[in-house]
């Protein structure tokens, strides 16, 4: 699969298309979920399939708007990489395989756009299965800084195309599910936009459903270790060694969350663990290489 950018002329540029990564038989149901075919709108589903396993893609063949690749790779952000390199739309929102599109998505991503002329990405709002916000959302419309893109979900995610392709900013393959730190490529790729001159805004609309599946939600939930190693190392690419006092607030914190203060021991060790791999590694500035 060639690594080029796809082209196409701008008239028939499709105005909002979706990039869906999915992994082996995650594939199952996935066209089920999608949205029916509307006019503007166009998927692009990036699979990997390391095993080399067939899948009957007989389904996806059968919509005019979508387009499936297939990758013998492994990796969320290699496949994210995949998808900004074969992506058409002029504005691209990521998508994974497990979300469920809201009533209006599509006019509420265009609008936030529209309104928005400097925009390099916007961030919209996620809710849970119960339709409550995945996290606490500013009341109105704010332009993004580097903190507040540390706390964005990829399922939140739209961004300018023809822009970030021009800025030369992609997917950290250091970081996400498939790596040892397993999170934090969204939000470094915001990190690197910005500081290329991009501009983000967040405008606090719903676009989309899922569930308690983030990678956040699984530490807080489960103080699941892998995870709690990956909030550490992206901590030191935040606040450098500050990041080892901010452990043992982090520890309890996280650990009330839980109900489980028993786990402070047991969080405090992998947090900081991921505190040393990020420095050692030095995120913060492998953040700033080409992927």
């Amino acid at each position: 699969m060639s690594a080029s950018a796809e082209t196409t002329p701008d008239a028939a540029r499709p105005l909002l298309e979706v990039l869906v990564c999915t992994f082996e038989d995650r594939l199952a149901g996935l066209v089920s979920r999608l949205p029916e075919p509307q006019a503007g709108i166009a998927y692009l589903i990036c699979h990997q399939v390391p095993s080399g396993q067939h899948f009957d893609v007989s389904l996806l063949r059968n919509r005019d708007d979508l387009r499936y690749l297939r990758f013998s790779d492994r990796g969320l952000s290699r496949n994210r990489n995949h998808c900004l390199r074969h992506a058409v739309g002029r504005i691209c929102l990521i998508a994974d395989d497990d979300i469920e599109f809201l009533p209006g998505w599509s006019e509420t991503v265009l609008r936030g756009f529209a309104a928005r002329p400097d925009a390099t990405f916007v961030t919209f709002a996620l809710v849970d299965a119960n339709d409550k916000p995945k996290r606490a959302y500013p009341p109105a419309a704010m332009r993004h800084d580097v903190r507040s893109a540390y706390r964005v979900i990829s399922a939140e995610l739209a961004f300018d195309l023809d822009r970030a392709r021009a800025l030369g900013v992609g997917f950290n393959e250091h970081l996400g599910i498939g790596t040892l730190v397993g999170i934090g490529e969204e939000n470094v790729f915001l990190r690197d936009l910005m500081k290329q001159g991009g501009a983000g805004w967040l405008v606090p609309a719903p676009i989309v459903r899922n569930g308690p599946s983030t990678a956040g939600e699984r530490m807080m939930n489960a103080l699941d270790r892998k995870q709690v190693f990956s909030i550490g190392a992206m901590a030191f690419s935040r606040r450098g060694a500050l990041s080892y006092l901010l452990s043992i607030k982090e520890a309890v914190r996280l650990s009330i969350h839980a109900g489980r203060l028993t786990a402070v021991p047991s969080f405090f060790v992998a947090f900081n663990a991921g505190v040393s791999h990020g420095r050692k590694q030095a995120l913060d500035q492998i953040s700033s290489l080409a992927p």
